[in-house]
């Protein structure tokens, strides 16, 4: 098996299989050895934000001298990424050893008519790979939810957090705040610590409920732990980070956006509970220097200086509306020009008027080759009164064209569409 070969053999796996159990992925693990029961993973899950919460908890173990595993998904520029340590992905040669090592076992599932699904089978092979090149930490991020991700046949996590709780993948979560925090409280395990960021009223009460009934510690965001004194900087986001340990802790986070202040003190939590576990006492400056160079793509990423070209993944009506209080507080006065390219399943009317009806932003619809589910189109926004421009690449150019030098351009509505445009402004 080539290179090319293991991806076609992971991505020609199927991409859904409703199913109310995790029978499926316990059965393909124990035909692996079990190898998830190998490890101290971190557990995190949320609608939004646990991409950058994983980021930044990754460099600040990196920071104590540890060596931190990750698994995360969607991938922005490559696969491998999705199986990183320190932050470097694995090799090519190691995704061929790995889709080498799973491959009879799917056979041998597919042959008794339970072959495993695409996540189910990265989600194993990351398993597999961290048992046999074990780390400090894995910080594993959940596809989907949390009850019935693949990633939850872990049983005994370090830590757990939920980061965030709001609308998304309705059709496989629920039409309810409680329904998805449900689903997202069902990581808690029995004894283990958990990190809630600021969630709703209603889905606090279920996972104090879920918390609860497994004996685990819980810290909210604004109970246990909090921030004051925030306001951006050219560089990031400064804040004063508070709990038990640190009455008063000052840092600057490199990514940008009001919304990484709250996703940034769920990391120092995490943080803690880690370096208990550890047994690791780590110094303030330590923690700021982390903090101050941690780097996570598509993410408000900054790819052109002029004019001012951005990428930012935000693909649902929550992370969209952080954004957009991010454009009026960062870029009051300079013209943005949102570039979107939207999912259909997602709730894209929603999105593209929040960000409409800030008064310096015009948006424009567009596409991109190859994405995983169909985009909303040019029907589309004629109904919502913003321009189409079917391809990105003459989306971007026209709006190049009339741009001025102060003004902003942004890709978003999605990261599948960030991972698409991300290689233009890398070459």
């Amino acid at each position: 098996m080539n290179y090319d070969e293991a991806l076609a053999l992971i991505h020609g796996r199927p991409r859904l299989k409703r199913e109310s159990t995790l029978r499926r992925m316990r059965r393909f693990l124990a035909l692996l050895g079990n190898p998830q029961e190998h490890g101290q993973f971190v557990h995190v899950t949320g609608t939004n934000g646990k991409g950058s919460v994983v980021a930044m908890l990754r460099d600040l173990l990196v920071g104590q001298g540890l060596t931190v595993g990750t698994f995360t998904s969607p991938y922005i520029v490559k696969f491998n990424e999705r199986i990183a340590v320190n932050g470097k992905m694995i090799s090519d040669d190691e995704v061929v050893s790995l889709a080498t090592k799973v491959e009879p076992i799917i056979k041998q599932m597919d042959a008794a008519g339970e072959g495993p699904t695409e996540f189910e089978v990265v989600t194993a092979m990351m398993f597999c790979y961290f048992a046999a090149h074990p780390v400090d930490f894995v910080i594993c991020e959940v596809g989907i939810g949390g009850t019935y991700d693949s990633t939850n046949v872990l049983a005994h996590p370090v830590a757990s957090a939920i980061v965030t709780v709001a609308y998304d993948h309705m059709k496989l979560l629920g039409n309810s705040i409680e329904a998805i925090a449900t689903q997202k409280a069902g990581i808690i395990k029995p004894h283990c610590p958990v990190v809630v960021g600021r969630v709703p009223d209603e889905a606090c009460t279920v996972i104090r409920q879920r918390a609860n009934q497994q004996q685990a510690p819980l810290a909210v965001y604004d109970e246990d732990f909090s921030v004051t004194d925030h306001h951006p900087t050219t560089t990031g986001e400064r804040l004063t980070y508070h709990d038990k340990t640190w009455s008063a802790l000052t840092v600057t986070t490199a990514l940008k956006g009001q919304y990484q202040v709250i996703n940034t003190a769920v990391a120092l939590r995490l943080f803690e509970v880690c370096c208990k576990q550890a047994q690791i006492t780590p110094q303030p400056g330590e923690i700021a220097h982390a903090l101050a160079n941690v780097r996570w793509p598509g993410r408000l990423e900054r790819v052109v200086d002029e004019p001012l070209v951005l990428l930012d993944g935000a693909h649902n009506p929550v992370a969209i509306a952080g954004l957009g209080d991010t454009l009026k507080q960062r870029y009051r006065g300079r013209e943005i020009n949102v570039i979107m390219a939207v999912l259909a399943d997602k709730d894209a009317a929603t999105m593209v008027r929040q960000l409409s009806q800030i008064k310096n932003v015009r948006v424009t619809l567009t596409g991109f080759e190859q994405p995983p589910r169909p985009l909303v189109g040019e029907e589309f926004a004629q109904e919502l009164g913003v321009e189409y421009v079917a391809d990105w690449r003459n989306a971007f150019m026209k709006v190049v064209q009339s741009a001025a030098a102060d003004d902003v351009i942004l890709f978003a509505g999605s990261l599948y569409f960030v991972a698409a445009v991300r290689p233009f402004f890398e070459k």
